[in-house]
């Protein structure tokens, strides 16, 4: 929020806001935090000096913060601030917030720390923060990739005590010996996120289960070491897991699955990515354990097909998001399974499966609260199903079709008639022309990215587009029938959308 928007925003109300978000990655910059410290002095001198702004939550996420900014940040008086988000900001180093330790009056009051993506922060940085803010349970590190295990052992002697949340992505550096040294010093952590770490091993999963009795979400995506055994030391005595990410894990079985099963009842969500050693067998029989699943994203697991789709279709009623992308087992007779199961779908992405028109034809027979769908390379879709598939799913947000060459200009103006919520339409490798492309603009005034890459339109049909109040990205990469200049011109020319992309010849 730049500093006029804040003024807006505090003149619009009659007490200062609670929570202030300035997210706006290219237009938050130092004088955004200047005008934070600004107001929080103002609010300090309208009292009699014992006043301030009861700001309880700042989310700052620009690439143009720097230490600067952060400096400024440091002399405003907001002692109640309990969320501080500085996110994304490339610029910021270890001085920056080293000028928080001085901070005055300090938000002794701090719990929550986000410096996702500060990739600048070393070790250095992290000792900061821990001496600065001794009553932390939540810190977020998400790519801070010169963290080592220097920082996280210091954070494990000093300010773990208290976390119940941590998110290490992409800190990479981080071994066994300081991640475990945090979970032990913590010793209720409710979510651990552990993404990319590729050096951590099933000691990990060990520690997990001897301090964490609370844990309710873990992210292991990516650590490639780990085994079989991290999910059986899991299900020794971690009953409260309801969130589990296990994707990319290559030494991953059938028999490392069935150590859940029955052992993690509460378990809502479930990532198995691209893990190649998982069957049919292992999962269903997880699934067939897990009633409380809402979410199942397998996308990459070659060996599962239909027997896991019907085990959700029995046992699964709350689902609510399911990726079976390159399942090469999942046919017509698996979807209609689920879609009889599970009414309250509202994402699906079958995309390079096995899937007809028979198994779309369930899918909108069964499910009406789609919000998206993806059937990219499913050649064997044609314009009947997915037309009465759109038209069963009014509420749809997104809808990826690309690779699925037998579809024409019917799906679109089933769209243009149905789906007035659209914001992502991907229509790439279609057999789309002009002709639909003036009904979709005026119907679709929602609409913010569309694919229209190796299709048939023609300059006409862009020009169709201008003016588009929504639309910020089109991609029209390898239509050949086009003309790549006038019309990209007069594209961008007439579009309200500030930084409107066109993506092609």
């Amino acid at each position: 929020m730049p500093a006029e928007q804040a003024n807006a925003y505090r003149s619009s109300n009659e007490n200062y806001p609670d929570k202030v978000a300035l997210v706006n990655t290219l237009a938050v910059t130092d004088t955004s935090l200047a005008t934070v410290a600004r107001l929080a002095r103002e609010a300090a001198m309208e009292g009699d000096g014992s006043t301030f702004w009861k700001l309880h939550s700042l989310h700052v996420e620009g690439s143009k913060v720097s230490d600067v900014g952060l400096n400024l940040l440091a002399r405003a008086p907001l002692p109640v601030l309990s969320e501080l988000s500085i996110a994304w900001a490339s610029r910021v180093t270890d001085k920056g917030i080293s000028s928080l330790v001085s901070w005055e009056p300090k938000p002794d009051k701090l719990t929550s720390l986000s410096l996702a993506g500060c990739t600048k922060i070393t070790d250095a940085g992290l000792i900061d923060v821990v001496d600065a803010f001794p009553n932390l349970t939540a810190l977020d590190l998400t790519a801070c990739r010169n963290i080592t295990d220097s920082g996280l052992s210091a954070l494990a002697a000093r300010g773990a005590v208290r976390l119940r949340r941590l998110v290490l992505r992409g800190c990479a550096s981080v071994s066994d010996e300081s991640v475990c040294n945090v979970i032990r010093a913590a010793g209720s952590l409710t979510k651990l996120d552990l993404h990319g770490c590729r050096k951590i091993s099933d000691a990990v999963a060990t520690a997990l289960k001897s301090y964490t009795p609370r844990l309710g979400e873990l992210v292991l995506d990516g650590c490639v070491r780990l085994t079989d055994a991290t999910p059986a030391a899991l299900a020794a005595d971690c009953p409260r897991l309801t969130a589990l990410d296990l994707s990319g894990l290559r030494h991953l079985t059938d028999a490392g699955l069935a150590s859940l099963a029955g052992k993690t009842k509460a378990l809502a969500q479930l990532s198995l990515r691209w893990c190649p050693g998982v069957t049919d067998d292992g999962l269903s029989a997880l699934v067939r354990a897990s009633p409380k699943l809402t979410s199942l994203h397998i996308p990459g697991c070659t060996r599962v097909g239909d027997a896991t789709l019907c085990a959700l279709g029995s046992a699964a009623p709350r689902l609510q998001h399911l990726d079976v992308q390159r399942c090469e087992g999942a046919t017509d007779a698996g979807l209609a399974a689920v879609a009889a199961g599970c009414p309250d779908l509202a994402s699906v992405s079958i995309a390079e499966c096995q899937i007809g028109p028979e198994g779309l034809a369930a899918l909108a027979r069964e499910v009406s609260k789609l919000r998206s769908l993806t059937i990219v390379g499913c050649t064997a879709a044609t314009d009947d199903a997915v037309v009465a598939l759109v038209a069963a799913s009014p509420g749809l947000v997104e809808l990826d079709v690309s690779k699925c060459p037998a579809l024409t200009d019917e799906v679109v103006d089933a769209v243009a008639g149905s789906c007035h919520l659209l914001e992502r339409l991907r229509l790439a490798d279609c057999f789309v022309t002009d002709t639909p492309l003036a009904d979709l603009a005026r119907s679709c005034t929602a609409l913010r990215t569309l694919d229209l890459s190796r299709t048939a339109i023609t300059g006409d049909g862009l020009l169709a587009l201008a003016g588009h109040p929504a639309l910020a990205e089109l991609l029209i990469t390898g239509c050949d029938l086009l003309d790549p200049d006038e019309p990209k011109a007069k594209l961008i020319s007439e579009s309200p959308i500030d930084g409107f992309c066109v993506l092609g010849p």
